[in-house]
Parts: structure tokens; sequence; C-alpha cells
């Protein structure tokens, strides 16, 4: 798992850690300090050190088996040692009992009563009513009524239209594309008669462009919605710009070369030298090139990029990083990336 270190203490302010996981292990860590906690994936109990030997917070013995046996809940429920759970089925309608409804019991009748996937199954779709469900295509292309379609349907089932059109049927003009929607329910050796269409060709108005088309020498690809073949100098004069400014402009587009150069001029990075340490601090004082206390730095470890959490306090002309560490700490090991 991905984890970043602290170098620093950390200070809530008597603010509250939420959503927090303490520490997995399958063992306890080889040299736990006082004070250090930890969840045993093993055993599943949460322990702390006292400074001297591990102890699980907060725990009870399990109650033996004969102390759990034979619990009864309501009526001709048991729980067994083991904590399996079980109904007497023969009396299993006695009042305060959670017993299982059959597939041609009435469901919903009692809060007492759990269906089966069966029952629950034809329950939803007793309830769908209208809801519009894909059953497949239609095709018009010899179509003079709506005898294509296969029956018995059911209100709010729709059919995609395919095949060769416009086709007007009953009185509606059906295009390739179109989605045809049942209004009723129609038993088989019915006619289908109440539908709806939903309408899926665009207006009059609307150019669809199924290939490349060229306007002014240049391609407009319907499929990846682009305009290809331009240039810079296919921009108004000005709307391309080689350079960024200290303040910038919300009228020009600056080129890749010109971000970049912006980008560097406000970011450089440095190592640590050797840090010699105060009262269990190093103190690391950094040059801000940028000449800006507005800026944001970033503290890693040179041997793995990961991040470190340091005291950082900035000023226009330093920047200072504070590291807690027991003893003198070697050039090289740290590296801050400042940008501006």
């Amino acid at each position: 798992m991905a984890k970043k270190n602290i170098l620093v203490d950390l200070d809530l302010n008597k603010n509250e850690v939420q959503n927090a996981v303490i520490q997995n292990l399958a063992a306890a860590p080889g040299t736990p300090k006082a004070g250090q906690i930890w969840y045993n994936t093993t055993d599943n109990l949460i322990y702390f050190h006292n400074g001297t030997s591990s102890i699980p917070v907060g725990y009870l013995p399990p109650a033996t088996a004969s102390t759990l046996g034979g619990v009864k809940i309501g009526t001709n429920v048991n729980v067994a040692s083991d904590g399996t759970i079980s109904v007497n089925t023969a009396t299993n309608a006695v009042s305060g009992v959670i017993r299982i409804a059959t597939d041609t019991e009435s469901a919903g009748t009692s809060e007492t009563v759990a269906i089966n996937p069966k029952q629950l199954n034809n329950a939803i779709a007793t309830a769908q009513i209208g809801a519009l469900i894909y059953k497949g295509t239609w095709d018009i292309t010899n179509a003079t009524d709506f005898s294509g379609i296969t029956l018995p349907v059911k209100q709010g089932w729709m059919y995609a239209v395919v095949g060769t059109g416009p086709k007007t049927i009953g009185g509606i003009e059906w295009n390739v594309g179109d989605y045809i929607v049942m209004d009723a329910d129609v038993a088989a050796g019915g006619t289908i008669t109440q539908v709806h269409k939903i309408d899926n060709t665009e207006a009059s108005d609307i150019v669809r462009l199924d290939v490349a088309q060229t306007l002014t020498n240049k391609t407009i690809d319907a499929d990846d919605n682009t305009i290809s073949d331009l240039t810079t100098s296919n921009f108004k004069s000005g709307t391309i710009v080689t350079s960024v400014g200290a303040t910038g402009s919300d009228s020009s587009i600056p080129t890749e070369k010109a971000v970049r150069d912006a980008i560097k001029a406000l970011k450089f990075t440095a190592t640590n030298p050797s840090l010699s340490v105060s009262s269990g601090v190093c103190t690391w004082t950094v040059s801000n090139t940028i000449g800006s206390a507005d800026v944001i730095a970033s503290v890693r470890e040179v041997s793995t990029g990961n991040e470190v959490f340091c005291d950082i306090t900035y000023a226009a002309s330093t920047i200072t990083i504070k590291i807690n560490s027991a003893s003198n700490i070697s050039a090289d090991l740290y590296k801050v990336v400042v940008i501006g």
C-alpha cells in the first residue's frame, strides 16, 4: 500500500480524526514504542504498547459454549453454541417468528415473513406496470401494420425500428432508428393499435455528417467531433502567443513551449546539505530563487521519490525546513521541489 512518511509531530488542536483505520499487522511490530497501537489481523484484537509489553485493548475472553447454547429468540427460534440459528418449521407460523414464504404465498402481508428470490422477482415484475423494457427489433421494410411484432405484448415493451424506411404505419411515420413503444397489453391473437413513437430522427435543419466533410481546406470529422489540418497561421493574429507575460491574457492561447518556459521559470529543486541535529530537530535553509513567499514546497526522499511531511516556513528569500531526527542527517537524502 502506498504511504507517506511524516517527519514532524502532528498537532490536531483537539480536532477529531474521523473514518480512520489503524495499522493492520499480522504480528506485533518489531520495536514498538510506548503508546503505539495497531490492529492484529491474526486474532482480530487492537493492541497498545505500554513501554514494556503489548496489551490487547478492552479485551474480554469469549463466553463458553455452555453459556451460549440453548438461547431462544421469540418462540421456536434457537441459537446454537456455534451461532447457528434454527427455526421449528412445523410451527413457524407462530407470531414473532421470521419464516420463509413459499412462492405461492402473498408477499408483504407480515413484517415477519421473508420471501424467496422467485417470489421477489414475481413481485417486481408485477410492479413494473408501464416500465420501458427493450424486447428487440421491428423490421418495417415490408410492413403495412404492426403484425410483424410477435404477440402477446405488454405495456411498456419497446422495439428498435430497423429495415428500410421511412414508412407510414398506423398514421405514424416510422424511420430507421426510431423506437415503437406498446401503450397497452395485447394478448395472443389480438391486434396492436395503441403504440407510441420515440423519435430518433433529427429535425430537418440539422445536418448529419456520417463521413469527413471539407470546409475551407479543413476537415471536420463527425465521428470524433474534431477539426483537423489547423496550424497557428489559421488563427487570428495575437490569438496564439509564443511567450507568457507577467499578467497574461484571457484572449490568447500560449504555445506548448511558452507554457513549459513559464513553468520552468517558476520552479527549482535542491538536495539537502549535511544537517546537524539540535534538540531533536535538523534545520535546512533553502534559498528561494523565485523571490516570493507565495510558493509551494514539497520534500521527498531522493532514493524512493516518496513525499515526506516536514515543518516548512516561507519567506521571499528563504524557505526553512525542519525535520525531527535523533541524529545528524547526511547530505542528499532529501530533495525539495519549489513551485511558484
